[in-house]
Formats: structure tokens, sequence, C-alpha cells
């Protein structure tokens, strides 16, 4: 599958529409002064994609108290889409208004359209997230067999200050329990990894298949790693992590 953002949006009280476009198939940096709005960019994208104030951190000032709706246009499997997410309140409130266009229409001014269930209900087939696609194990804060979101993979596309300045932490959220209960599984699945053989009976497979002689070094016996997984990481360089099923612009924030 192929996902880009293209724009983020932002509908302004004063009645005007500001636009970030982003460039496909590149590494977005975005640079600039401290408290200017960089993070803030990757907490709208995660406020439009249906996140909770468990997640998201947008500020009331400057932002907040000037923004009436947040959106972002984005492409998906040769689609294009638009949703648009209505303002937090003065209390703050995340909003249930959602608007959303199947065609990527970008509106004079947003309307409430949807609810955010039945948004879900029409993006994550787009991710191949059903109801097959489940937890294999559970943790403190989540159930066995739960259903996935497509929300869990937003983990592996950004980079934020927080990771940059933080040599013990590699990506964004970790602090929130449920998502350090499901890491192991998301990464997992990301990488296409559904079983896993042994690590040598793997590197034998290659020796058997390969035109030209391998060396092997150091193999454990108890390590295991799928085939799939080998061939995507030996082919990516540092980040970002692109995935087979969840693809964002690689943005980062704050450097």
């Amino acid at each position: 599958m192929r996902f880009y953002i293209d724009k983020l949006l932002l509908w302004l009280k004063d009645g005007s529409l500001r636009t970030l476009k982003f460039q496909n198939d590149k590494i977005n940096v975005i640079t600039g002064n401290s408290k200017t709005g960089k993070t803030a960019i990757l907490e709208i994208i995660d406020y439009c994609l249906c996140g909770s104030n468990e997640t998201v951190v947008i500020s009331r000032e400057h932002i907040g108290e000037n923004v009436a709706w947040y959106g972002i246009r984005f492409f998906i499997n040769g689609k294009i889409y638009t949703i648009a997410r209505g303002e937090i309140s003065d209390s703050g409130k995340f909003s249930n208004d959602y608007y959303f266009s199947q065609t990527g229409e970008i509106p004079e001014s947003p309307f409430t359209k949807i609810g955010e269930r039945a948004l879900k209900e029409i993006i994550e087939p787009e991710f191949s997230i059903n109801d097959e696609i489940t937890l294999s194990y559970g943790g403190r804060s989540t159930k066995r067999n739960s259903r996935l979101s497509f929300r869990y993979f937003l983990v592996l596309n950004t980079l934020s200050k927080d990771v940059i300045d933080n040599g013990k932490a590699f990506f964004d959220k970790m602090y929130i329990e449920r998502y350090r209960d499901v890491w192991p599984q998301i990464f997992d699945l990301a990488f296409g990894v559904s079983k896993t053989i042994s690590l040598q009976r793997q590197i034998f497979q290659v020796i058997c298949t390969s035109p030209r002689p391998t060396r092997i070094v150091s193999i454990s016996a108890s390590t295991t790693v799928s085939l799939s997984s080998m061939s995507i990481l030996s082919q990516s360089f540092i980040y970002p992590l692109i995935v087979p099923m969840f693809r964002l612009p690689y943005i980062s924030a704050d450097i």
C-alpha cells in the first residue's frame, strides 16, 4: 500500500485558511526557533487521525485559541482523502466533529459530516486493519485478542525532539503504557513478521538459493526473525522505518 500526507490545513477563526505542504518520498525536516510550533505540527496530524487527549497536546495559546478546524489531506492506495476535526474547547475537551471528503476536497469552511467510529471504519481497511488483526497477548493495559488500531503505527513514522534528545527512547509515545504493551507486536506486524523461524534455517535457505558464497558469522540458535523483515531491514537506512502496512512522509521536528 501507499500512504502519504499531502497537506496540513488550519481553518482559522478569522475565516482564513493556512496550509503546510509536505513533499512525498522526501524526508520532511521541520526547523525553527523554540516555541514556534514545530512539535505542534506532529500533534495536529495526530489529532486529525482520531487522537485522544492521552496522546495529543496542542497549546491553547497562539494555536488553539485561533483555530476553528484542524485538517490533513492525504493519499492512500490511489485515493485522496481530506479529514478535518473541530476545535478543542477552552476546557480542553476534544471535538467529536469530523469533516471527511473521499475526493480530497478542501472546503472553504468545514462542517460536521461524519462521526469518529464511522470514519475509522472507512480508513482502517485501507491500512489492512480488520477484526482478524488482533493482539496475540495482552499486557497491563491491553487485552489479548483486542483489535489493533492503525494509530499504533504512527510511532514508526515521526521523530520528535523528545526522542532526538533522549538516548534511551527511540520512538514517541513510549511513556504511554498501552503503547509499550503493544510495541513488540506492532514492530513485528509492521515488518511483516507473521510467523518466525530460526535465523539459522533462514541463512541455510539463503545459502541454498544464493549464486555466490555466503559467509556466516556468530549466529545464535535462539535468535528468531522473519525473511520479510530481513529483506526490509537490509534495504532501510536508519530513519524512516518504511513499513509495508503504513507509510507517512517522514517528519522530524525540533532539529
